[in-house]
């Protein structure tokens, strides 16, 4: 045996790897593109809609409460109910990009302790008065914090 170890051409393996991973993201992208657009001309723009009119934002008790679900042919798929007690709130962040921004959609962002700085531990999305609400619930975790 050679004790050296073997050489290898890592310039060609790094290239042919970003080739196949570009390969294969384009036809993931592909594939996922063409499910969408079925499932959109089955009934998915009616389940869409469904789906937003089932969407609602409530802070009952001192809490943030969202409720949603979502139906597809008459059949309910998913339903989702989400508790955040006001006082374990760390931030509440007021973002939007480009699609927001062209349709003048707000989201906020709500941030517990628990999450960490990577996902939101909620998403309130296209609230009509966002910084109003916002305002509204720092006011509300400002009078439990002083209890």
């Amino acid at each position: 045996m050679c004790a050296e170890p073997f050489e290898i051409q890592r310039e060609k393996l790094a290239r042919c790897t970003e080739i196949g991973f570009l390969f294969m993201g384009l036809l993931c992208l592909g594939v996922g593109l063409i499910v969408v657009w079925i499932l959109l001309r089955l009934g998915g723009r009616e389940a869409i809609r469904k789906w937003a009119d089932s969407l609602s934002y409530s802070a009952p008790n001192d809490t943030i409460l969202i409720r949603q679900h979502l139906e597809l042919w008459g059949i309910r798929l998913w339903e989702s109910e989400k508790t955040i007690p006001l006082v374990k709130i760390t931030d509440l962040q007021l973002v939007r990009g480009p699609i927001g921004i062209r349709y003048g959609l707000w989201c906020l962002k709500v941030q517990t302790a628990g999450q960490g700085n990577i996902r939101a531990e909620a998403r309130l999305v296209a609230l009509k008065s966002p910084e109003q609400i916002r305002e509204l619930l720092l006011k509300n975790i400002r009078k439990l914090q002083s209890q």
